[in-house]
């Protein structure tokens, strides 16, 4: 079992990578490079669908933060319009274990 600050760490680095994809694909959507870099555009659209797949395999409490805090990076305080501060860290962490435990299979 791994502790929530690791548990954090993944979280943080798979939200990058997908962000990271997900720019590489709109890039080559928009240059029309689809068929140039194809193995990257299949490899990229392979881990955002991976994600897509497990965030929506989620409740919706876990989808809202795992979008809101690591896919998309909202505002830092997007949460207040639906959660108070103390329930926002104790969903989050249990959001977190959600997530990577559907990710895990």
């Amino acid at each position: 079992m791994k502790t929530y600050e690791e548990e954090e760490t993944v979280m943080q680095y798979l939200g990058r990578a997908y962000r990271r994809c997900r720019r590489r694909m709109d890039i080559s959507q928009c240059l029309g490079e689809k068929a140039e870099n194809s193995r990257t555009y299949d490899s990229d659209r392979n881990y955002v669908y991976l994600i897509d797949r497990t965030v929506m395999d989620c409740c919706s409490d876990t989808r809202h933060i795992i979008i809101n805090d690591y896919l998309k990076k909202s505002a830092p305080k997007w949460y207040v319009g639906y959660f108070s501060k103390s329930r926002y860290y104790r969903v989050r962490r249990d959001a977190v274990h959600e997530f990577l435990h559907c990710l895990q299979g």
